[in-house]
């Protein structure tokens, strides 16, 4: 019988692909999105990882960008 406790960290590939979610918040959704589409739990446990990663680093990238415009727009338009 297998393991029913299946982690993200147990796939061969874990780190290579987070790296990637965390850089490339969009390649990182499509790799999550094709691994939940697997029949091995480990494959799917890595793509829900993958999704997870990659909208937080989108959310993350959206917020930074949106302070980096506002700081700009200040220098501009100091009122």
């Amino acid at each position: 019988m297998k393991n029913i406790n299946v982690k993200a960290t147990d796939h061969e590939s874990y780190g290579t692909y987070t790296l990637l979610a965390v850089l490339i918040p969009l390649a990182g959704f499509i790799i999550g999105i094709i691994m939940l589409t697997k029949d091995e739990k480990v494959d799917r446990k890595l793509g829900e990882h993958l999704v997870a990663v990659s909208i937080l680093m989108s959310i993350i990238g959206f917020a930074v960008w949106q302070y980096l415009i506002a700081s700009q727009m200040q220098m501009y338009y100091p009122y």
